[in-house]
């Protein structure tokens, strides 16, 4: 006789004005340690942004925040998003690189 497996899941009603605010974006995130033991991190797809740390995962935090501080510049600016396509960018031997989604 099969188990009964109940759905302990929580629906929420969500607005369509909700759904709206909500942007998604690809960044793709260069990472490199100095001969200093200080890990950079890159924005490759988004020129000028980047930050840096004491670990890999402080320095990919700290360019998560300028990326969201980048993002509402330009949205506060009205400007355009100057992505740049990275399907062609060598990466160095000894870096590592990722890609993250942030909402903003």
């Amino acid at each position: 006789m099969p188990t009964e497996v109940l759905n302990t899941a929580i629906t929420q009603r969500v607005s369509s004005d909700d759904w709206l605010k909500v942007r998604e974006y690809r960044c793709h995130i260069l990472i490199t340690q100095d001969v200093g033991g200080v890990f950079s991190a890159v924005v490759l797809n988004l020129p000028g942004i980047g930050s840096c740390g004491d670990t890999e995962e402080i320095a990919i935090a700290n360019a998560k925040d300028a990326i969201r501080l980048a993002l509402e510049d330009y949205e506060e600016s009205h400007e355009e998003i100057p992505w740049k396509d990275t399907s062609t960018v060598v990466i160095p031997q000894g870096a590592k690189h990722l890609w993250v989604i942030l909402d903003a």
